[in-house]
């Protein structure tokens, strides 16, 4: 597993990308799912890059706060 390390702000607009994901009303490389995440071009395409590693960090940093 690769150990990059994501800024808050990375892991926000992944935690955007993601819920427009979940809702499953638009194919993620329509530009109107990037709109709907309120992302631009660039974080948007960070996100579907970088995809697996930010879901893993972004499931390592849950699983390390208090519940």
């Amino acid at each position: 597993m690769s150990k990059e390390t994501f800024t808050k702000q990375q892991l926000d607009d992944w935690e955007s990308f993601e819920s427009v994901r979940r809702d499953g009303l638009f194919n993620m490389l329509d530009p109107r799912a990037r709109m709907a995440a309120g992302l631009d071009k660039e974080e948007h395409l960070f996100c579907i890059k970088h995809y697996s590693a930010l879901k893993a960090a972004a499931e390592a940093k849950k699983a390390g706060e208090p519940k």
